[in-house]
């Protein structure tokens, strides 16, 4: 019999606190942080750095996982993962409509990858932080591993005003509102329908009021001890950021500290409170968020 590894996958709209929350998991010493493994192939072909600042081709942790791969073999692995993973794959993965020769090109291909990092790794468990839902149903059609999902949803607020910061991707306070409601409807649905039990839904407020509280329910989900993520945070210790592909701009920063952010309380009126809760509303409602 086969033993299935261990994929944690973090799911949820952007600046919802995925890549902080990777970063303090990644930070165990049973779980190894990949990062955004959907931009893998991208960050390769494109000649992006780790963030450890290398080429991720220099990089000394990700140079042995790319070598054996050809440009020819890049592109092409790139263009099937971007078709399987991308948004507008979702309906496709619901009606079962890739091929079958994608969907066994895309299970060798990723099956690949991932035993050649848990073949290079002490940690019993990977992490990828790619959020998109198409890529998480995509993970799901392989037979190597045992996915678990993380779903993060955060309050509309708090999106807003991280999407308004003049740094990487901005966005205008009402395309926020429906890209953030598009994505976690389909979330909720995937989640309760598709995932049942592969899935936990976490509020990122709960991790940063209580996050003693929310690391125990994670580790009952994930079968795992996170003593270790819990000690630094009551220290108030730097949690290392390690090799990771995408991810926010905190990766720049090498470590990070666990801090709060609620700057959206104070940076926006009570009208605008009340009329972004209002069109975010059924979002808002279903995770018992409140004016």
């Amino acid at each position: 019999m086969i033993t299935k590894k261990t994929l944690i996958y973090i799911m949820g709209s952007g600046r919802s606190g995925t890549t902080a929350l990777a970063t303090f998991l990644g930070n165990s010493s049973e779980i190894l942080n990949l990062g955004e493994m959907h931009q893998y192939f991208k960050y390769i072909v494109d000649e992006k750095e780790c963030s450890c600042g290398k080429l991720l081709n220099d990089c000394e942790f990700w140079r042995s996982k790319i070598d054996c791969l050809t440009q020819e073999s890049l592109e092409n692995s790139r263009k099937l993962s971007e078709k399987m993973e991308s948004h507008s794959s979702i309906i496709k993965h619901l009606l079962n409509s890739f091929s079958n020769i994608e969907c066994e090109r895309y299970i060798e291909l990723h099956q690949s990858i991932l035993d050649s990092i848990q073949s290079d790794s002490e940690k019993s468990t990977l992490l990828d932080s790619s959020k998109y839902i198409g890529r998480a149903l995509a993970l799901n059609k392989l037979d190597n591993i045992e996915l678990k999902i993380i779903y993060v949803v955060r309050d509309v607020r708090g999106v807003i005003n991280s999407f308004s910061k003049k740094v990487q991707t901005s966005k205008s306070p009402l395309s926020t509102i429906v890209y953030y409601s598009l994505i976690n409807l389909v979330a909720e649905f995937i989640s309760r329908f598709i995932f049942r039990k592969k899935v936990i839904q976490i509020r990122y407020e709960d991790l940063i009021n209580n996050p003693n509280s929310l690391f125990d329910r994670l580790e009952s989900f994930l079968n795992l001890n996170l003593q270790d993520v819990k000690g630094n945070v009551e220290r108030q210790k730097a949690f290392e950021i390690g090799h990771i592909v995408g991810g926010n701009r905190l990766k720049k920063n090498k470590e990070i500290y666990f801090r709060k952010d609620v700057s959206w309380k104070k940076n926006f009126s009570w009208v605008d409170r009340i009329i972004y809760y209002i069109l975010a509303a059924p979002i808002m409602i279903l995770n018992r968020y409140k004016f």
